[in-house]
């Protein structure tokens, strides 16, 4: 079930966990893209 179905069926709890995933998603995206710049440019990093 995506967020906005969950929101159209007023099914606050689903949408809730969703989001969650999703923002669980992101940081891992977002860890995956920080380390492989700290590798390519690691004078940079302090």
């Amino acid at each position: 079930m995506t967020q906005l179905d969950a929101l159209a069926e007023k099914n606050f709890a689903s949408e809730a966990k969703v989001w969650d995933d999703m923002k669980t998603h992101r940081h891992v995206i977002a860890d995956a893209l920080a380390d492989g710049l700290a590798k390519q440019f690691p004078k940079t990093i302090r």
